[in-house]
C-alpha cells in the first residue's frame, strides 16, 4: 500500500508552513484532543530529517500520490471536502461578511448566538468560555484560543454533501462568515469588524465537537473547519460587519 512519508512544506521565503500527512495517520491522530494532529505531524517530520519542500512540490507529490491509490471513503471524502473557491477573483477574495457570532459560557456549553460582540487581545470574544479561561483547552493557553471562524459555505457543503445540517452555533465557532477563503488566511493579517485579526492555523475538526453534535460532522469537516486567529487589536464586531484582508503578512 502506499503512503504518504511526512514532510515539511515551505513558502517562498523558506519558512515552515505546514506539513503533508498520511491520510490514515490523519484519521488516526484525530480521534485525540485537536491541537495533538498539528503536533505529531511536525514531529514526524522533524524527526525524518528530510529536507524542506517547497509548496508547488508538496501539491505535485499529493497530485502522484492520488494517481497510486485506491479510492477509499476516507480519501473521497477529504477530496469532497476541498474548499470551493470558484467565482473568487484577487479582489472579491478580499472582502466578506459576518453572518452571526457565538459565544459560550463554559466549555461544553451551548453556543448562543450574538448580536455582537468585543474582542480583546490576548483574551478572546468578551463573554466567551475562552476569554474566562473556562473553556476545554484553556488549561493549553495560546494565541489561537482567542478566536475562531468558519465559513458558512462550509456548513452549506456539510448539508449538500453529507445530508448534516448544523446550525451555524453548533459549529462551535465564535464567527460565521460568507465571501471569505478562510483557507487562505493562515498567516495573514485581516479586519473583522473593528477588531484585527491574524490567522494561525487550521482549526480542523475533533472528537470533542463531534461528541457535542453528530456523527459525521468530523469526517465532514475535514478541510473546511475553519480558522484559528489571534486578536491584534480591540474592538467590536458586529453582525453583518466586513471583514477586510490585509496584504500583511
Amino acid at each position: 500500500m502506499f503512503r504518504t512519508k511526512e514532510r515539511y512544506v515551505v513558502d517562498e521565503n523558506g519558512n515552515r508552513v505546514g506539513v503533508i500527512l498520511d491520510v490514515t495517520d490523519y484519521e488516526n491522530s484525530s480521534g485525540s484532543p485537536e491541537e495533538l494532529e498539528s503536533i505529531r505531524a511536525y514531529d514526524a517530520a522533524k524527526a525524518s530529517g528530510e529536507k524542506p519542500i517547497p509548496f508547488e512540490q508538496a501539491v505535485a507529490e499529493i497530485e502522484r500520490s492520488r494517481k497510486r491509490l485506491t479510492p477509499s471513503v476516507s480519501f473521497q471524502a477529504l477530496k469532497r471536502n476541498q474548499p470551493d473557491y470558484k467565482g473568487l477573483t484577487k479582489s472579491n477574495m478580499r472582502q466578506g461578511t459576518v453572518v452571526s457570532i457565538n459565544i459560550a459560557q463554559a466549555g461544553s456549553a451551548p453556543m448562543s448566538p450574538v448580536s455582537e460582540a468585543r474582542a480583546v487581545p490576548g483574551k478572546g470574544l468578551e463573554g466567551d468560555r475562552y476569554f474566562h479561561q473556562v473553556g476545554t483547552y484553556s488549561n493549553k493557553p495560546g494565541p489561537d484560543r482567542e478566536l475562531t471562524l468558519i465559513e458558512v459555505e462550509a456548513l452549506e457543503g456539510l448539508k449538500r454533501d453529507y445530508g448534516i445540517d448544523l446550525e451555524p452555533r453548533d459549529s462551535r465557532r465564535n464567527i460565521v462568515t460568507r465571501g471569505v477563503p478562510l483557507n487562505h488566511l493562515v498567516g495573514r493579517e485581516f479586519k473583522v469588524g473593528g477588531a484585527t485579526l491574524s490567522g494561525i492555523r487550521l482549526c480542523e475538526p475533533c472528537a470533542h465537537l463531534e461528541e457535542l453534535t453528530r456523527d459525521g460532522v468530523k469526517r465532514g469537516l475535514v478541510h473546511r473547519g475553519g480558522l484559528r486567529a489571534q486578536i491584534l487589536s480591540e474592538g467590536t464586531v458586529r453582525v453583518g460587519d466586513a471583514i477586510e484582508v490585509s496584504d500583511h503578512r
